[in-house]
């Protein structure tokens, strides 16, 4: 930052520096505040001296800047200046008369060094001194050397300036206003801690349909082939996997070849009953036998068509992934898919045990999804259940059912979010303690 800032300003209606200073009392009467007053210092002190930069330093700090609007940026130039004021500060800290300022009075070595970079070579510290207590000091840099006259002048300037610092500094409420506030106020807090609010409770939730049907292994085998990719809609009697039938093919067709034998061996025995009555015993032997080895066949054809496992409903197809079951050896009966309505009508909860509170059967609940968070959904709930397990977070929560208030437009089923379900009307104080309170209970151990 560039510190050569001239502030050099003409007397804007006599060049008799009395009648200036009397101009510039009456602006400084007039100012608001201190940080108007201290404008009025480090800026228009310029129309009664030439000079190119002013500082006002309040309580052994920098204040006001000429020409800075923030102090407060980090720049090399305020931040050496900032330093240089606390060390003059503390070497002028019990003079009332102006004093002449030089690099030579700064300690470090160092910032004398940066002195004639940002600085001129003479300045001026004005003490700033209200009942005998001194308050800062307008310090005034400039080339030329100071005259008496203009450090008497500076003097009565600065002075004249220290009520005006002082009492703006001290504006305030009174005491008897400051108690009457904090009455007012201990007196509003304590009502808005008695105000009734519900509790509530945050709980992860889930859309779920209502009534959802499993597609199940018909037969133990082999998945060879998975129609349907994971949440595809599909319709009733659609195609969803086909098992591998290769095995019972080869069944089949030992099957049949028996059964071709033995109707062989039954036909002959039919024709050598005709012309030898001894052979009729073996008839009704082979033909039950016949019997049995076309009902191997017809129930290995069933097996067959059951191979091909169709969807028991019009619905989507909740699968997890098609490759973990391509090739995968299943028993009778075993859980391979579930096909649930295309829409969800419940919702299923997961309230953390930590998070628990009483929650009657229809407490109203609010949903926010994570694929639309702008818009809210209205739940009631239906029950809880009793005993915490684990959540699919890996938390130990309560399970609960709700069912969807919104028929028009209802969510898709697999939609997660947050639920935030509200139960009694306690107070506002139990509402921000509760946790506290609890924790605090279990530490103490009663």
């Amino acid at each position: 930052m560039s510190a050569a800032i001239d502030v050099k300003r003409e007397a804007p209606v006599t060049t008799d520096r009395l009648a200036a200073v009397l101009t510039l009392q009456k602006r400084l009467l007039a100012a608001k505040n201190r940080r108007e007053a201290e404008y009025i210092l480090v800026n228009d002190t310029a129309y009664l001296v030439k000079a190119r930069q002013m500082l006002f330093v309040y309580n052994q700090q920098l204040s006001s800047h000429s020409s800075v609007p923030d102090i407060s940026a980090q720049t090399p130039y305020l931040l050496w200046t900032k330093k240089v004021v606390q060390s003059l500060s503390g070497l002028f800290i019990e003079q009332t008369s102006p004093q002449v300022v030089s690099k030579e009075q700064v300690n470090p070595e160092s910032f004398r060094q940066e002195w004639p970079s940002y600085w001129p070579e003479h300045g001026l510290w004005v003490p700033m001194v209200w009942r005998g207590q001194t308050l800062g000091a307008l310090l005034i840099l400039r080339e030329g050397l100071w005259k008496e006259a203009e450090k008497q002048l500076l003097q009565h300037w600065v002075a004249s300036a220290a009520p005006v610092i002082s009492q703006a500094e001290s504006k305030g409420p009174s005491a008897s206003k400051k108690r009457v506030y904090g009455v007012v106020l201990a007196a509003l807090i304590l009502i808005g801690l008695c105000w009734p609010v519900h509790l509530t409770v945050l709980s992860d939730a889930e859309v779920v349909p209502k009534a959802t049907q499993l597609v199940r292994a018909p037969l133990d085998g082999i998945i060879k082939t998975v129609h349907v990719e994971p949440n595809q809609r599909v319709e009733k009697g659609q195609v969803l996997l086909t098992l591998d039938d290769s095995a019972l093919y080869g069944q089949l067709e030992k099957s049949r070849q028996a059964l071709a034998v033995i109707d062989a061996e039954y036909r002959r025995s039919l024709q050598q009953a005709m012309s030898n009555p001894a052979s009729n015993a073996e008839v009704p032997l082979l033909a039950a036998r016949v019997k049995q080895a076309q009902s191997e066949v017809d129930f290995l054809q069933g097996e067959l068509k059951r191979v091909s496992v169709i969807a028991p409903q019009t619905g989507v197809a909740m699968i997890s992934s098609v490759n973990d079951w391509l090739g995968k050896p299943v028993a009778l009966g075993e859980k391979i898919m579930a096909v649930a309505g295309s829409h969800g009508e419940d919702v299923e909860l997961w309230i953390p045990s930590a998070d628990n509170i009483p929650l009657p059967d229809g407490a109203p609940i609010k949903l926010y999804w994570n694929v639309d968070p702008s818009t809210v959904m209205h739940a009631q709930l239906l029950h809880v259940n009793y005993r915490a397990e684990m959540s699919p977070s890996g938390v130990v929560a309560y399970r609960g059912r709700a069912k969807l208030l919104e028929s028009n437009n209802p969510p898709i089923a697999g939609w997660r979010g947050i639920a935030r379900i509200e139960g009694e009307k306690v107070s506002l104080f139990f509402y921000f303690f509760r946790r506290p309170l609890a924790s605090l209970r279990s530490w103490l151990g009663v």
